[in-house]
């Protein structure tokens, strides 16, 4: 598939998912990510380490995998709870460095897709 048939289905897809918040279980349809602004996780990422949906954390640092992507690949966050979140900081050892503390962790991103039935 060439890529300007590429963009077109991209764009055909785009076109139809609502971006109104009361059509998707009102979550917005972009969300802008901001250095040192409170947020609350809308999934389960990991019940077992209290990651669950509505869990308060502070985005502490945006970090970009890809040079020039304006994608970003990891949001380290720092939970209101202490005993939250230290799971996947122990997985993601080898990215923590001088200029992350060891008390954020690290989220990837994750898909949300909300499919509905028509009758």
């Amino acid at each position: 598939m060439d890529c300007w048939r590429r963009q077109n289905v991209k764009d055909q897809i785009l076109a139809s998912v609502s971006k109104d918040p009361n059509k998707i279980d009102g979550l917005p349809y972009e969300l802008q990510t901001v250095v040192d602004m409170r947020y609350k996780t809308v999934a389960n990422i990991n019940v077992d380490d209290g990651i669950t949906n509505g869990s308060n954390c502070v985005v502490k640092k945006i970090q970009y995998m890809q040079s020039g992507s304006q994608i970003h690949s990891m949001v380290w966050v720092q939970f209101d709870g202490k005993k939250i979140g230290h799971q996947p900081g122990s997985e993601y050892q080898a990215y923590y460095s001088q200029n992350i503390s060891t008390e954020w962790t690290p989220l990837l991103a994750i898909k949300y897709r909300q499919t509905y039935l028509s009758t």
